[in-house]
């Protein structure tokens, strides 16, 4: 007796779809990364704050740099929302001063911003 196996579904169809949730989970975990490490930034003027970039293909180093303590910019909200499967998402700051506040001078964010974020991240894949 020989075995038969009928599609019900197109497969070529199948792989679209998954490709589809592929990107779009890529998308929503950049979000949450980039999320979370804009709202561990301290801020004093909103400069640090405000020059988190989100860009596709290579990091966008550009900063603001007008910020003022008695009015701090606003934080900047994520920009994408398309990628391709094969896109690599930067998520990246061009201030000069962002890695010593990522490693500790900063009373106001002593662990980091961007350890921190992937840290919970990782804490959260974990419980489930």
């Amino acid at each position: 007796m020989t075995a038969r196996f009928i599609w019900r579904r197109n497969p070529v169809l199948f792989a679209g779809h998954l490709e589809n949730v592929a990107k779009d989970r890529a998308l929503q975990l950049a979000k949450k990364i980039y999320d979370g490490i804009v709202i561990r930034t301290p801020v004093r003027t909103g400069s640090l704050r405000a020059s988190w970039r989100a860009s596709l293909g290579q990091p966008d180093y550009s900063t603001i740099n007008n910020g003022d303590p008695d009015n701090p910019l606003p934080p900047p909200v994520f920009p994408l929302t398309k990628a391709t499967l094969h896109d690599t998402i930067h998520i990246s700051n061009g201030q000069k001063y962002v890695l010593p506040i990522e490693f500790g001078w900063s009373s106001q964010a002593p662990q980091g911003m961007v350890r921190v974020t992937l840290s919970s991240l990782m804490m959260d894949l974990r419980v489930r």
